[in-house]
């Protein structure tokens, strides 16, 4: 685990500005930023928080880059994803 403190608003995921305005029009219309994951609903992500949104995006960025690199199966998540 890493010294540096931190952040007063939580870790950093270091979202660029483009990232964080995905994050925002999700947030906005419960639309999905990853639709190439075909999840179901956007139902499960309403009432999270634009902070909780951006742990989520960041998870389904990395689901999104292994499932690209075919390494999805040596996750540990893969069965908890929803189909």
């Amino acid at each position: 685990m890493s010294d540096e403190p931190l952040a007063p608003q939580g870790p950093n995921l270091m979202l660029t500005p483009p990232i964080q305005g995905a994050v925002e029009h999700w947030h906005r219309t419960g639309t999905i930023p990853f639709p190439n994951l075909r999840l179901r609903s956007s139902r499960q992500f309403q009432g999270l928080s634009p902070v909780d949104l951006r742990l989520v995006y960041h998870l389904l960025n990395i689901h999104q880059d292994m499932q690209r690199l075919n390494l999805i199966n040596c996750t540990v998540w893969v069965q908890e994803l929803p189909r």
